[in-house]
C-alpha cells in the first residue's frame, strides 16, 4: 500500500466549503482510478488546518493518478 499526503493552510471561516469539495469533487474523482483504495481527510475547524491522504495498491498506481504534489508558498 502507498500514500500521499497533503496537508493545508485554510482559512478557518471556509473549513465547510473545503470539506465539501473533498467529499464531492476530489473523491468521486480519485473512486475511478485504477489501484484507489481510500481516503481520509483530517480537519482542525479552529486552526484551518487539514490532511489528506490519498491510498493506492501500488506506487505505479498513485504515479499513473495524475495526482500531483504541490508546493504554496505561504505569505506569513
Amino acid at each position: 500500500m502507498y500514500a500521499r499526503t497533503t496537508t493545508i493552510e485554510a482559512t478557518p471561516s471556509s473549513m465547510d466549503d473545503g470539506i465539501s469539495h473533498v467529499r464531492g469533487t476530489v473523491m468521486p474523482a480519485l473512486e475511478g482510478l485504477d489501484g484507489y483504495v481510500g481516503l481520509s481527510m483530517v480537519a482542525d475547524r479552529s486552526s484551518g488546518r487539514c490532511i489528506t491522504t490519498s491510498a493506492w495498491e501500488s506506487e505505479e498506481a498513485m504515479r499513473a493518478s495524475g495526482v500531483r504534489p504541490r508546493r504554496v508558498a505561504s505569505a506569513s
